[in-house]
């Protein structure tokens, strides 16, 4: 049997409005930079796979709200509800998330049950229910122990149940009122498609508050916004993360506003050693040597981004905030040119840029040598 509830903090509002409106505390008390540890991403595509698998959330849109989060190991509810009946519950679990699928959910009773359906599950338990002898009024879903020693997540104090009340709230209304970019088991459709530029991305997210993000528009594309990775970039999981897709954006608009120590998973993925942005940036680099030797070949978005960088350099901005590949091959001519007459300053240049090691580290820290050479070339 699970433990007695004795410490329950009751939430006055559900998040059945949008996302935003469920918060206890509000966006700027809640998502703080020091959170950013706490993968609580990981543990939202765990409850995103369970709902995606029938999909009956999605019929229930407008009315969708979690209601109470519990965790059994220490007793303690959070939530526009108490805890649910132990008969919805798992037989090992640990933290029990409840959704209401009514406009107007139970809040201080303990209902009882009428009937409940028992969904297969890779997890403790999930089960939609109801108070009546049909149809289906709530989900619970049930983490066990493991999985939760596994994401390395512990929701212990009170501070911590609130955050993961709101987190997993503010997630799941947002993913059952947008979820046409999730596909099976927790890939993602991107919406950096072929037909939209960077530009058009930036326009459209990048200075977008993380309520607007949150309340209008589907997760895949809170990777664009400023806001989110600056204060809630532990929400999405680093499959959101496409580094060719994503890279140039990065490197574009992003670089100097993300705070570079960050312990995300999503972050750590960005800077993997494999399969980041370093690897972007050292095909970047394959890729200008390539282009600075045969002006025929095309510009690609790698190179186009180290053009940006090495122009950043000397120009404050780079070469703009609009992808302009005709300008890029203008300054690569531009480096070609000062190369000419001048031996010494192109074995200086190539000394960076021909180690892509040493010339990722040149461009993203902002190396003084290189960039006293850049400006000596540029200016």
């Amino acid at each position: 049997m699970p433990p007695k509830i004795v410490i329950h903090r009751t939430v006055k509002t559900t998040f059945k409005v949008n996302p935003r409106n469920g918060l206890l505390g509000g966006i700027s008390r809640t998502f703080k930079r020091e959170r950013m540890g706490e993968q609580v991403g990981e543990l939202f595509d765990l409850l995103a796979q369970e709902m995606y698998a029938d999909k009956t959330v999605f019929s229930y849109k407008s009315q969708f709200s979690l209601i109470n989060v519990t965790n059994l190991l220490n007793g303690t509810s959070v939530g526009y509800s108490v805890m649910p009946p132990s008969e919805v519950t798992g037989f090992n679990s640990a933290l029990v998330f409840t959704f209401s699928l009514v406009p107007s959910p139970y809040s201080n009773t303990l209902p009882s049950v009428g009937t409940k359906f028992k969904a297969s599950s890779n997890l403790d338990m999930v089960t939609y229910w109801s108070t009546r002898k049909s149809g289906k009024e709530y989900l619970t879903i049930s983490i066990d122990k493991a999985t939760l020693r596994r994401l390395k997540l512990s929701f212990n104090t009170e501070s911590e149940m609130v955050y993961v009340y709101n987190t997993i709230g503010a997630l799941s209304k947002s993913f059952v009122l947008y979820n046409n970019w999730y596909r099976v088991n927790g890939t993602h459709e991107s919406a950096n498609a072929p037909t939209i530029n960077e530009y058009t991305l930036y326009s459209k997210y990048y200075e977008r508050s993380l309520k607007s993000m949150m309340n209008d528009h589907s997760m895949n594309t809170w990777l664009y916004c400023q806001q989110f990775w600056q204060q809630a970039q532990n929400l999405l999981t680093p499959q959101f993360l496409d580094i060719d897709e994503f890279g140039l954006f990065y490197l574009l608009y992003m670089i100097d506003d993300i705070p570079f120590s960050s312990s995300s998973t999503l972050f750590e993925n960005l800077y993997s050693p494999v399969g980041g942005i370093r690897d972007y940036v050292a095909q970047g680099i394959k890729d200008f040597n390539l282009a600075m030797n045969n002006e025929a070949v095309d510009i690609t978005d790698n190179c186009y981004a180290v053009v940006h960088l090495i122009e950043s350099m000397a120009y404050p901005g780079g070469l703009g905030i609009a992808v302009d590949k005709e300008l890029a091959k203008r300054r690569m001519h531009q480096i070609n040119s000062a190369f000419e007459f001048d031996d010494d300053l192109k074995t200086k240049f190539y000394s960076f840029m021909s180690d892509t090691n040493k010339a990722f580290i040149a461009l993203i820290d902002r190396d003084s040598r290189f960039s006293s050479i850049v400006k000596e070339i540029l200016l």
